[in-house]
């Protein structure tokens, strides 16, 4: 769940209304979800694409009060990266999340493209045990060039925090 522009809260709107709405489709949703085992992950969006649940702690209390087993957190590092989020909250992910997703902050650039340290968020990853797999979820300039130096980046990256 990650669609900034299906998230915005009209300026007028009361958030803990728009926060009381949303648990109560996530509720309804992942009800029936659950029949064909689908899982959903809320997504953290930085400020400049919405204005509703910007944060991963905002995600995650979400996630809690929903409180449905295929209801789970997507940690958006770019996100994180863009409004300055710490990496420690990744650490109060760890029953909760289902999916990573990773870029530079510049540009939402792949990893290396400008050697942006993404070694804080991956060590917060090591920290809750975190086994899944990290998407490059990046503007992507020229697939066919950018892939393979992205990966080498990123693979360096997680190698020295997971050793």
């Amino acid at each position: 769940w990650g669609s900034g522009g299906s998230r915005r809260v009209p300026d007028a709107f009361d958030k803990l209304k728009a926060k009381a709405q949303f648990v109560s489709i996530a509720r309804k949703i992942t009800t029936q979800a659950e029949g064909y085992k689908i899982i959903l992950a809320l997504e953290n969006l930085n400020s400049t694409e919405t204005n509703f649940i910007n944060t991963l702690e905002e995600a995650l209390e979400v996630v809690r009060i929903v409180d449905k087993p295929n209801f789970r957190l997507c940690v958006d590092v770019y996100h994180m990266l863009k409004d300055n989020e710490s990496p420690v909250i990744i650490e109060k992910t760890k029953d909760f999340l289902a999916h990573c997703e990773i870029a530079e902050k510049e540009k939402r650039a792949p990893p290396g493209t400008r050697s942006e340290d993404l070694s804080g968020y991956l060590k917060a990853l090591k920290k809750i045990n975190y086994k899944g797999m990290i998407f490059l979820e990046c503007n992507w300039e020229n697939l066919t060039t950018q892939v393979a130096p992205a990966k080498k980046y990123l693979q360096k990256e997680i190698d020295e925090v997971y050793r």
